[in-house]
């Protein structure tokens, strides 16, 4: 599975996005990119731990997934966002741990 460099970022006020979208914070949320593989493995293994969750892929909702980016400061997906914070990159066992914690 592809194991992409990560960064943690603190929480960033992104839960006035969530309530104006309708979006359940309770819910991660992950922003990404078709042709992103980083992205494919995250959602690959999204999908084999049975984790509920909302894909905003940016080419489909693009206004939405880029203020959610912008609000977190990232460039680069996929981009986990969780209660707790935002992770950039995938890495299958802090997005776990993000999660498990939401």
């Amino acid at each position: 599975m592809v194991q992409n460099h990560s960064k943690n970022i603190a929480p960033a006020n992104y839960s006035e996005i969530f309530i104006a979208e309708h979006l359940d914070p309770k819910v991660p949320v992950v922003i990404t990119l078709t042709t992103c593989e980083a992205c494919k493995a995250s959602k690959i293994w999204l999908g084999e731990n049975n984790i509920s969750h909302i894909e905003l892929d940016i080419q489909k909702n693009e206004r939405l997934a880029k203020r959610l980016l912008k609000a977190v400061n990232a460039s680069a997906v996929p981009v986990l966002l969780t209660q707790k914070g935002a992770i950039v990159g995938f890495d299958s066992a802090q997005w776990k741990k993000s999660i498990q914690s939401n």
